[in-house]
């Protein structure tokens, strides 16, 4: 009985400590496309083997709802993770800031160590999205 008391706590550490927030496709949609372009990034690499450099998007806010309907804005950094549903209930996550909208598709990394690893969504297969910080180390460094 003592031993599941910290893991129940620990359960709920994460729970409690992960803000999750959602945004429909037509805004996701809208606010890629209001960006143009991308940009060579770099960001210090957790494991200590030396930065890391991909494309990312120039996105520089995002505009999401928390689970009661407000409205916030998000600095886009390299540790907000999206996680995307098809209506197939296949689910793929990527990261935020290296999303793009391209012909009628959503395409984003899945892995930062193999940034060319990535996915490709058909918009129309779209069912719901949600943004989250991972909690992972990751930040931008200066050139």
């Amino acid at each position: 009985m003592y031993k599941i008391i910290p893991l129940i706590f620990f359960v709920s550490l994460l729970v409690v400590s992960c803000k999750t927030y959602t945004i429909s496709k037509e805004s996701l949609k809208k606010q890629l496309q209001e960006t143009v372009g991308q940009k060579e990034v770099e960001i210090n690499n957790p494991l200590h083997f030396g930065n890391l450099k991909y494309q990312a998007n120039n996105l520089d806010i995002i505009e999401v709802m928390d689970k009661k309907g407000a409205t916030h804005r998000l600095i886009n950094k390299p540790s907000l993770e999206i996680r995307i549903t098809t209506h197939e209930k296949k689910n793929y996550t990527m990261y935020l800031d290296t999303l793009i909208f391209e012909k009628d598709t959503i395409k984003g990394s899945r892995s930062r160590f193999s940034p060319n690893v990535s996915y490709t969504i058909p918009y129309e297969r779209i069912q719901s999205i949600v943004i989250q910080d991972g909690g992972k180390k990751f930040a931008y460094t200066d050139k």
